[in-house]
């Protein structure tokens, strides 16, 4: 396996390059050729970028719509979280992200399909949010880059009652009165027992919906590390009937491994539980898809470039689920390796009332392309295998620009690498933001001419922000801003390729030197 680089010694090089785009693609096939002009190498080029499978995981705060730029530690758990790497190729239990999203990739090993999925489950812990957001299910049905959203619910003081209990001498407990609507009341009696005084009981004012399931409240601890040595938990319907078989679940961490249960009650001695969380749910008359839907991305234009557009999808209760559709062009079949300009995305983790299975899906174009033709759709038999079709074009103001990249040493100046990284750029100024992916020192971003951008990228879960330009006149200003900027770097060069013919993209070459002893090829 290749050497995978760390931290910022990547994100140094991005940095400089004014790399942006929302999905860069293409590899060097010859590592001792070029592939934009077919010339022979002076230096072995490694390549970085064999990680054919990522998933990118945006925290999403529910009220604002916004990232949440804040500390989190996420967890990946599911029958297939031991395939998960980071950019080093180790296995971690949690990932720590402050900027709202972050990236991991599946053991090259591992090749998803429809047929064999790769099933995560997702949960995020942050001070100022629940401590766990509600569970989401992520299930990779093809190579290349997924993308899920985790929404997370702020804690809002209004919305909090803090309740205490004696060592079991007393308990958490509701009686509420069961009422018609779901976003009236709790359908259920529960109660909490543990051997520490401290809890909140999270009531939403409105239910919340995930995984199939209702969630009407949670539990958690008052004390955000608080360690419960014991925890049980028990809920009854008002004939008396246990609960346990009607879909509740929580979650706990103990000995730092996040574990989760499917059952109401648990009863654990002297183990180290920390962070309980009880989730008050019923699951409802609620289907799963057990087939995807497909959202087909055709580039009329049929120019070079990269997507990721953000959708939504609707259902019959009003619940909703959200994500992100990523799209490189040209796209090369992987079979035929004939290049086409049409891509296929897959939705999974699909849940909707079985008893009335209208979905309506809407998509919603980013900052480089329009939509050529209709952005919603009602499906009223359900999603379930169906298809989503739509075309895009470029927005006619801007202009392709293709980087291609390379990362060498002083004293090794016979190898050098390309950079696989992800991030979001906006045009200086505006908020609006493109995320993009960059794999294998290539790729092709839609931007004006002649103007400022800013780009955020993050390798390894360390992040870096800066400014860029496409004014050719300030390249030596950029170089000069980031070599003052990124200390470990040797030298620095950005060159701008002739004006391109027919709408082809204006290549920058740019190769960055690091010195030795900062040299991330060692």
């Amino acid at each position: 396996m290749a050497k995978i680089f760390k931290s910022t010694k990547i994100l140094a090089i991005i940095a400089v390059v004014l790399l942006v785009n929302t999905s860069c693609s293409n590899l060097f096939d010859n590592l001792m050729q070029n592939k934009e002009t077919g010339e022979e190498l002076p230096f072995l080029l490694l390549d970085q970028n064999f990680f054919d499978t990522k998933l990118m995981v945006h925290l999403i705060d529910a009220q604002t719509g916004n990232e949440i730029n804040s500390d989190i530690t996420v967890y990946l758990s599911g029958d297939d979280s031991q395939n998960v790497v980071d950019f080093n190729g180790e296995r971690n239990e949690s990932y720590k992200v402050n900027n709202g999203y972050f990236e991991v990739a599946i053991d090259p090993a591992v090749v998803p399909s429809v047929d064999s999925p790769v099933n995560l489950v997702v949960y995020a812990n942050a001070k100022n949010y629940s401590w766990y957001s509600l569970p989401t299910e992520v299930s990779i049905v093809q190579s290349g880059l997924t993308d899920i959203v985790v929404t997370m619910y702020n804690q809002d003081s209004e919305n909090l009652e803090e309740v205490e209990e004696d060592v079991f001498s007393n308990s958490i407990s509701s009686q509420t009165s069961i009422l018609k609507s779901a976003n009236i009341g709790i359908p259920f009696a529960y109660s909490v027992n543990t051997n520490k005084k401290g809890a909140y009981i999270n009531k939403y004012e409105q239910v919340k919906y995930m995984l199939g399931y209702y969630v009407y409240f949670h539990i958690q601890p008052k004390f955000f590390n608080t360690n419960y040595e014991r925890v049980k938990l028990s809920a009854k319907n008002y004939t008396g009937s246990n609960m346990n078989n009607f879909g509740f679940f929580g979650s706990y961490i103990q000995n730092n491994q996040l574990t989760t249960i499917n059952q109401l009650q648990t009863n654990s001695d002297n183990s180290n539980i920390k962070n309980f969380m009880f989730y008050g749910a019923t699951k409802e008359d609620i289907e799963k898809c057990s087939s995807v839907f497909k959202v087909n991305i055709t580039k009329e234009d049929q120019k070079p470039g990269s997507a990721k557009f953000y959708y939504k999808m609707v259902f019959s209760n009003g619940s909703t689920k959200t994500g992100y559709i990523s799209a490189n062009f040209p796209v090369t079949d992987s079979k035929t390796k004939q290049e086409t300009y049409t891509k296929s995305v897959y939705i999974t983790s699909i849940y909707y009332p079985a008893g009335n299975k209208s979905t309506t899906f809407e998509i919603y174009p980013d900052a480089q392309y329009e939509f050529t033709s209709d952005t919603k759709q009602t499906y009223n038999n359900g999603p379930c295998g169906e298809s989503f079709d739509i075309g895009i074009k470029t927005k006619t103001d801007l202009k392709p620009y293709k980087i291609i990249a390379t990362i060498g040493c002083k004293n090794t100046p016979g190898v050098a690498a390309a950079p696989s990284i992800s991030g979001k750029f906006n045009e200086k100024g505006k908020t609006e933001k493109t995320n993009f992916v960059f794999n294998g020192g290539v790729c092709v971003l839609q931007l004006k001419e002649n103007t400022d951008y800013t780009i955020e990228a993050k390798y390894n879960n360390t992040s870096v922000q800066f400014d860029f330009t496409t004014d050719k006149s300030k390249t030596n200003e950029v170089i000069a801003l980031a070599l003052q900027k990124f200390t470990e770097l040797e030298s620095i060069n950005i060159a701008f390729g002739e004006e391109p013919k027919n709408g082809n993209p204006q290549n920058i070459n740019v190769s960055v030197v690091y010195k030795q002893d900062h040299c991330p090829l060692q």
